[in-house]
């Protein structure tokens, strides 16, 4: 009652037929063990690792803070606008009439020449 299937007919691999004939000792097993362990963290270095990633997580801005920041950034960009408007028109103001200015202050000053002020 078998399947009718035999071994005797395939080849053993080169690695199969050299990991037989090759017994483990307990030395061998332990340089294995210590040659994956020499590539594995240390408690100390996993620590620092964390301590890395807390002080990255503390620098990263969430979406909520870009939002927040957003919406200062628009308010004072419209305050300072305003702020510029009203400069600009106080300039606007003195630009526009400055000639007359400084025609009224030469008037001014021959009237006072004339009655003996300066």
């Amino acid at each position: 009652m078998g399947l009718g299937l035999t071994f005797d007919k395939v080849e053993p691999t080169h690695t199969i037929d050299a990991m037989a004939k090759k017994t483990t000792t307990i030395e061998d097993l332990a340089g294995m063990v210590e040659r994956g362990f020499t590539n594995t963290a240390s408690a100390a270095e996993l620590r620092a690792l964390q301590a890395q990633v807390v002080a990255l997580g503390e620098q990263t801005a969430t979406k909520e803070d870009l939002a927040t920041t957003r919406e200062e950034l628009h308010s004072a960009i419209g305050s300072l606008s305003s702020e510029m408007k009203d400069e600009f028109g106080k300039f606007r103001r003195e630009l526009a009439y400055g000639p007359e200015l400084d025609e009224l202050r030469e008037r001014i000053k021959k009237l006072e020449r004339k009655v003996g002020i300066a």
